[in-house]
């Protein structure tokens, strides 16, 4: 999507991503159920016999709705990132002006071109039926009245992951009875 972006064109750089794009479009409708049209079945073969079948466990009009289902989740997402990206174009053009100069990034890099999150990534983010990013401030206000009222336990990760900086807590250990 960026290369679309910035360059209106595109290389072979962006197979891997392709890949990976389309074999969790595949995974997401016709293994995990998340789709309307093909419904909640899955078509896993956790047996292992899968490889040696010559036919598919459905239909061929039901292989046309899961391609179907797949190109409209990855043009859906295709469409979503260009949008991203064209509204954060300025932050785009310094983080690969940043990446040529430094080669690898930090999150401390990526708050000074882009600022900070819009959102705490620690907190629960709601999804609905079909896998989409839900109302955040919705999800945010019900986690913490839930909080607030005793009904949710809030836990913390030890680790940022998002953070050079940051080392894992040590459990505590009671060495009371050594």
């Amino acid at each position: 999507a960026s290369e679309d972006i910035n360059f209106d064109k595109y290389s072979t750089g962006a197979l891997n991503d392709l890949e990976r794009v389309t074999k969790q479009a595949y995974a997401m409708v016709s293994y995990f159920g998340l789709s309307k049209k093909v419904g909640h079945r899955s078509f896993y073969d956790s047996s292992g016999q899968g490889e040696y079948s010559f036919t598919k466990p459905y239909s061929e009009k039901t292989a046309e709705l899961i391609d179907e289902e797949v190109q409209g989740i990855i043009t859906e997402q295709y469409d979503r990132a260009i949008s991203i990206l064209q509204e954060n174009k300025e932050g785009l053009i310094k983080l690969g002006e940043r990446l040529l100069e430094k080669e690898v990034l930090f999150s401390e890099d990526l708050e000074e071109i882009f600022g900070p999150r819009r959102f705490d990534p620690d907190e629960q983010v709601g999804f609905d039926t079909n896998g989409n990013n839900g109302d955040q401030k919705k999800a945010s206000k019900t986690i913490a009245k839930k909080a607030a009222a005793g009904k949710a336990e809030t836990k913390q990760p030890s680790v940022k992951a998002t953070s050079k900086k940051a080392k894992p807590e040590k459990p505590e250990t009671d060495n009371s009875n050594i």
